[in-house]
C-alpha cells in the first residue's frame, strides 16, 4: 500500500492543493478554488492579533 502527502497553501485569491504518492514523488492529483470575494485579510491584522 503506498502511501500519499497532501500540501494545501491557502493565499489571499485561493486555495490550492496537491497530491503526491510519498515513495514515487508523482503528483497525483491538484485542485484550485478561489476565495470568495471580500475574504482577504490584511496580513498586519495577524501580527497584531
Amino acid at each position: 500500500m503506498s502511501a500519499t502527502v497532501v500540501g494545501i497553501d491557502s493565499s489571499t485569491q485561493s486555495c490550492k492543493v496537491v497530491v503526491v504518492d510519498l515513495e514515487s514523488g508523482d503528483v497525483l492529483s491538484t485542485a484550485t478554488a478561489p476565495h470568495p470575494d471580500g475574504t482577504s485579510v490584511d496580513p498586519r491584522v495577524w501580527l497584531e492579533a
